[in-house]
């Protein structure tokens, strides 16, 4: 079995057939299209039928787009500028603004719940330790006693030296200031 290579040429005045690259077949093109398998390209309704705009409707068209697009530009710029200026009075603020923030409202919501606790005759500590669970109070325990008992280890002679010091002022006993006096 040989394989035939076949193709279909549409043009607006001649349909052309052709097989290996030779033009068997010429034939106009209006036959062609009811008698070719090859789909059609048919741009819908003719334009004949539907009436043609006058040129008032036309420019009335295309005012109604320009003011559409007009009123779109101007509500572009004004959400713009109000982002611009929203911008601005974050730049304005210092770096800082956010956490000072956050911590500002802790102490507020913190004040308000110890002045609940104690319009109810509770212990505010007892209050928000019970809002705790059992594991996150150990892992804050195990954190707090890793700050406590840190070793810092060697960064330079200045800071061994102060540790030192303070190591050996802890373990001194407490002097009798009066006879220290005299």
């Amino acid at each position: 079995k040989a394989k035939i290579d076949c193709f279909c040429f549409h043009s607006n005045q001649t349909s052309s057939f052709a097989i290996f690259g030779k033009v068997f077949e010429q034939i106009p093109a209006k036959m062609a299209s009811s008698t070719a398998t090859a789909p059609s390209t048919d741009p819908g309704p003719s334009s004949s039928s539907i009436a043609p705009k006058t040129a008032a409707e036309k420019h009335a068209e295309r005012m109604a787009r320009l003011k559409n697009l007009h009123l779109q530009r101007n509500e572009a710029r004004v959400s713009n500028h109000s982002e611009v200026l929203a911008e601005d009075e974050r730049k304005k603020l210092p770096t800082n603004w956010e956490a000072r923030k956050r911590q500002a409202d802790w102490l507020i919501d913190d004040s308000k719940a110890r002045a609940e606790a104690e319009a109810k005759g509770l212990d505010y500590n007892r209050v928000k330790l019970m809002k705790v669970s059992a594991a996150e109070a150990d892992r804050f325990d195990k954190l707090k006693s890793k700050k406590k008992n840190a070793d810092p280890g060697f960064s330079d002679y200045e800071a061994q030296t102060a540790r030192q010091y303070n190591r050996l002022i802890k373990t001194m006993e407490p002097r009798d200031l009066v006879k220290y006096e005299e």
